[in-house]
């Protein structure tokens, strides 16, 4: 079939850009999404694969130890396949990878993103070899149409019309109170005995490399924001809440419910089709059962991400 990979260079970053931007393919494929990291913290590992010298396919990842891993710092990784190339392609261009690479790895690994985000890529890995080893249970809101706000749960629709009532303020947080969202998103971990996967730093990195990528919304009340949403633009369609964060007096005045509600309702009015609300479980099928039915009543419907292993022989 002609398919040829090879190792990243910078001098491809370009076009690379427009390959993702010209596909389905996700912020957390964008050659600019790496360079926030500090540069110690992985062995970056990316690769291109063409024919005819026309990117075809595109995997990001890093190594560690004997193993390849796909994503790198990010929620998701694996493949991004031109939207032109078939299903019959992809094995192939897959097969040609690892016996191109497989003298240099032990096992190669995936997190795929859901289904929504460009389609269900279990056949594909299936077919090549991959077994699938975990999968988080992920909620998205279906905002093309007109089902979504009507399939919020009465009690949801309630509360957000209590908090409404309160006169709650809506509003998009400018790069200087980034760090009000952020001591909220600490003290929330502290709550709950978990680190903070980002820095203020990286978050405000993350926000000069693609401003119009990432973005907070904030409900207020009395001039103190009492919930948060950290908004990654994905692609055209899909909007992700990478964090969602709430103060002290969220749940008394529904703060949370009001900032989903209506950055739901922004990024509807902006044409987008899905707002991926995030996992609501851990690693080996540990569900959060009260996350999972907050998200659900909001409209959010189930969807898994994936983990996949090729072991090789």
């Amino acid at each position: 079939m002609n398919f040829f990979w090879s190792s990243y260079d910078k001098k491809d970053k370009s076009n690379l850009q427009d390959f993702v931007r010209s596909t389905s393919g996700s912020f957390f494929h964008e050659p600019s999404f790496f360079e926030y990291h500090p540069s110690e913290r992985f062995n970056f590992l990316h690769f291109i694969c063409r024919k005819k010298n026309k990117i075809v396919a595109w995997l990001p990842g890093h190594q560690n130890d004997n193993s390849f891993n796909s994503p790198a710092g990010a929620s998701y990784g694996g493949p991004l396949f031109s939207e032109s190339i078939n299903l019959a392609d992809r094995i192939s261009i897959l097969n040609t990878f690892i016996r191109n690479f497989s003298s240099k790895f032990v096992s190669i690994n995936f997190i795929t993103p859901p289904s929504i985000y460009y389609g269900d890529t279990g056949f594909l890995l299936s077919a090549i070899g991959f077994k699938y080893t975990d999968r988080l249970c992920c909620h998205a809101l279906h905002l093309a149409g007109n089902k979504w706000p009507e399939v919020m749960s009465k009690s949801k629709r309630y509360d957000y019309r209590k908090a409404n009532d309160k006169g709650l303020l809506f509003e998009e947080l400018k790069s200087e109170k980034y760090s009000i969202f952020f001591k909220l998103l600490e003290d929330q971990n502290h709550k709950h005995n978990s680190n903070t996967t980002h820095t203020l730093q990286e978050i405000l990195k993350l926000k000069l490399l693609l401003p119009e990528r990432i973005k907070i919304f904030a409900t207020s009340s009395n001039n103190e924001i009492q919930a948060a949403i950290l908004v990654i633009s994905i692609n055209k369609k899909i909007a992700y809440a990478f964090y969602i964060v709430n103060g002290n007096r969220s749940e008394k005045i529904n703060a949370v419910t009001h900032v989903i509600v209506n950055t739901a309702e922004l990024l509807q009015k902006k044409n987008f089709e899905w707002f991926d609300l995030g996992p609501s479980s851990f690693n080996n099928f540990v569900l959060n059962d009260g996350l999972a039915d907050f998200k659900k009543s909001f409209g959010g419907i189930l969807f898994t991400r994936d983990s996949w292993t090729y072991s090789i022989k």
